[in-house]
């Protein structure tokens, strides 16, 4: 178990730092690397990508160019294409991991194993997202082809890695989600079992009057509890309430066969409508809605179809309503951490057993800054919107 924990923790890692890398990617400039009298070889490489056949290459116009600067080709494009090494690397390490937890692992249980629970589906989400910005990353083919090529012109030999990061590329552009939905058939199930045990906790507090019913982050409501640890499970489910969305939204976007379930889609649909953008990394999103309309279009098996969800998603959600909902949200969190904040001024030895609560207020707190700012881009679009603050 404690080794398990520690590969899906490393592998997590290295996914974060790999996203970094790969987000880098997508500012890179390559005007310079080809000028105007390489405009055909540019075209050739892509058009013939991954089949750069040497003879093909050299009858282009521009190759005597080309040659000319493969060294300095080479030199500007080699951590472009160890980025790209890296990652297919890291996707069958972490796909061989995810088989492993998911074979090994009886069942997830937030309330028993949250922490192996966590790190397993954290892992699942890089691994969904790495695929999802490299498919952002634009003339990647250009990039690694001139790599290839230009590697090819200054040692006489194929680049010994080419193939496979060519393979990859090739198997993940055109429809990357249906190509995940058919690879993670294998352990599909376990990840089913494992978001529909994040029903209860979703569902009892996806309303911010419960949050205010209960007083959750309330410490004089009860004086006895006042300076001991009180309701602490409660405050752990908030801390990850926004992240056990997300994991739902994800999943069951590359294990659609899961939504057969008894309550999947109702649960789904309760995490649609608390937000429309799903974070891939840093100013790198995507519209998750309209990822699920293309889903409910084309999913259908002998026994179960998604396309009559179609309909009930466009009409569904009410953005005026989602958007009133987390203005309600803010204006409470901003309530209660100054009255937070006033306490344990007073009190500071309270903070200690109260720590869980803080964690909790915060994390909501964060949460809830990073959708305002991804969404902002929807406050204002053509319609009358409520003030949000």
């Amino acid at each position: 178990m404690a080794k398990l924990a520690e590969k899906l923790i490393i592998l997590d890692d290295i996914g974060s730092g790999l996203l970094a890398r790969v987000h880098q990617l997508m500012s890179f400039n390559h005007d310079t690397l080809f000028p105007a009298e390489l405009e055909k070889y540019r075209k050739a490489i892509i058009k013939k990508f991954p089949d750069l056949n040497d003879v093909y290459m050299k009858k282009v116009a521009g190759d005597v160019v080309f040659a000319k600067k493969a060294t300095e080709v080479t030199a500007a494009v080699v951590d472009y294409y160890r980025t790209f090494l890296d990652v297919v690397q890291f996707k069958d390490e972490a796909w061989k991991a995810l088989i492993e937890v998911s074979q090994q692992i009886v069942a997830f249980d937030f309330d028993l194993n949250v922490d192996l629970l966590t790190y397993y589906l954290n892992l699942l989400t890089r691994y969904l997202n790495l695929h999802l910005l490299v498919n952002r990353v634009k003339d990647r083919k250009l990039m690694l082809g001139a790599y290839a090529r230009a590697y090819n012109i200054t040692s006489g030999n194929t680049e010994p890695n080419f193939h496979q990061i060519a393979a990859f590329l090739e198997k993940y552009e055109k429809e990357d989600l249906k190509t995940l939905a058919e690879d993670f058939t294998q352990i599909s199930r376990r990840i089913g079992d494992t978001l529909m045990s994040f029903a209860k906790p979703i569902r009892n507090w996806i309303e911010v009057k419960t949050l205010v019913d209960k007083r959750v982050f309330n410490v004089v409501t009860e004086p006895k509890h006042m300076c001991i640890p009180f309701g602490e499970n409660n405050h752990l489910e908030v801390m990850h309430v926004v992240r056990m969305k997300q994991w739902v939204v994800s999943g069951f976007l590359i294990c659609p066969g899961e939504l057969a379930r008894d309550g999947a889609i109702d649960l789904l649909f309760d995490c649609l409508k608390d937000s429309i953008i799903l974070p891939i990394y840093r100013d790198v999103n995507f519209n998750i809605h309209e990822e699920y309309e293309k889903l409910f279009g084309w999913y259908k098996t002998k026994t179960f179809k998604l396309s009559k969800q179609k309909k009930r998603l466009r009409t569904f959600i009410d953005w005026e309503q989602m958007q009133f909902t987390h203005q309600q949200l803010r204006i409470y969190l901003r309530v209660e951490m100054d009255s937070l904040l006033h306490f344990f001024n007073e009190f500071s030895g309270c903070i200690a057993p109260k720590l869980q609560m803080v964690f909790g207020a915060v994390h909501l707190a964060r949460d809830e800054l990073l959708w305002y700012f991804r969404h902002s881009e929807f406050m204002h679009k053509g319609k009358k919107t409520t003030t949000a603050y």
